[in-house]
């Protein structure tokens, strides 16, 4: 970019994503759901509806086999990668746990015994000494970043031994401290041009470590990619030289950076309170619903129909 020569963007106009399967997405799209009801939202009619198909379309595919997908990073083949499985996963255990507060009369039974099946082949993968690898297909197993979004999103019990083994683990297969990389940068991936450390999964390390109690670790990781990093987040970046790469700006990079400023400051928070944190945490869901900047008071929506202004029972019967 000429007006920005520290910015290489070796970015192809197509990458080919509109045409793959990637469950990750569709987990990652329950989970915006999911937190967006959590801080105050509305779970209307209409996006019940999707979280219910999507979750109806993962249950409905075998969940006892790991399904082909071109995984988080697009890869260009399909393989039974393990980050499909803990995308398939989000979606069944969000729907879950929204239709258990907001659709109770619903069953949730074929979602439930999916979830948990799918979860087990996830966890019976991990390697003892705590590797998840990229995919169940694999004569020799390759470390993936994703695998730590089994503890993010809660497949893991982020207080487990299990889940510490997989984070240190794969920090310790690719880390370019404070960087991360996504996957080993060894040319392998099919794509051309240098790997650089991946700065979403960089987030990544610092939320999982804060979750799994690594809260020292966590901060000072975080204080060394802001010491690093510019304002305007790029994709990814050279560990060596510090030279932005790829896609400029890179929402993925600010959502995660987000995504870790939360789990630490909750992290600080329950450090200080224990279990005084559910308060806190009552307190801003509470002032997020109804306060006077609350989802429910937003200037200029009179115009719009209101979220949850449909009978959801209605809207399930003739869905059905």
């Amino acid at each position: 970019m000429p007006a920005a020569p520290c910015w290489y963007v070796p970015t192809p106009l197509s990458t080919g994503a509109a045409g793959q399967v990637q469950y990750d997405a569709l987990g990652m799209l329950a989970e915006a759901v999911s937190v967006y009801v959590q801080t105050g939202g509305r779970l209307d009619a209409t996006t019940w509806r999707m979280v219910r198909d999507l979750a109806d379309r993962v249950a409905a595919e075998d969940p006892a086999v790991p399904q082909p997908s071109h995984g988080i990073w697009e890869k260009r083949t399909t393989e039974p990668f393990v980050d499909g499985d803990i995308g398939r996963w989000m979606v069944l255990d969000r729907a879950v746990a929204l239709g258990r507060w907001y659709r109770p009369w619903r069953s949730r039974r074929a979602w439930t015994a999916a979830r948990d099946t799918i979860a087990a082949r996830v966890r019976g993968a991990i390697t003892a000494d705590g590797l998840l690898p990229q995919s169940y297909r694999q004569d020799h197993p390759v470390p993936d970043a994703s695998a730590l979004l089994a503890v993010i999103f809660g497949l893991l019990d982020p207080g487990g031994e299990q889940a510490r083994r997989v984070v240190h683990r794969t920090l310790d297969a690719l880390e370019a401290y404070p960087f991360l990389y996504r996957y080993p940068p060894d040319g392998s991936d099919g794509f051309s041009g240098v790997e650089g450390a991946f700065v979403p999964v960089s987030f990544w390390a610092v939320t999982a470590q804060a979750l799994t109690g690594d809260l020292r670790g966590a901060l000072a990781r975080m204080d060394d990619l802001c010491a690093v990093l510019p304002r305007l987040l790029a994709e990814e970046v050279d560990p060596v030289e510090g030279t932005a790469l790829g896609n400029v700006p890179q929402l993925w990079s600010h959502v995660e950076l987000a995504r870790a400023l939360y789990v630490l400051d909750a992290a600080e928070r329950r450090a200080r309170w224990g279990a005084g944190l559910w308060a806190w945490r009552l307190g801003r869901y509470a002032r997020l619903r109804w306060g006077p900047f609350g989802r429910g008071s937003v200037p200029g929506a009179e115009g719009y129909p209101q979220a949850g202004s449909v009978d959801p029972r209605e809207s399930d019967e003739r869905a059905a």
